[in-house]
């Protein structure tokens, strides 16, 4: 299943490394090998899978 989404990947110190499609970026999210950047206004929070979902 395509959603046609995709995520941009950074690594430990926010440079963009990869992009990868919705499916494997909740898979990453699953695993706790990523974590979600939420924008808001002009400051950054970032998530755990827990947290976030």
């Amino acid at each position: 299943m395509d959603t046609g989404y995709q995520t941009l990947v950074l690594n430990r110190i926010w440079q963009p490394v990869n992009v990868v499609g919705v499916e494997r970026a909740f898979s990453l999210l699953s695993l706790d090998h990523a974590q979600v950047i939420y924008a808001e206004d002009e400051s950054f929070r970032v998530f755990n899978s827990l947290a976030w979902f």
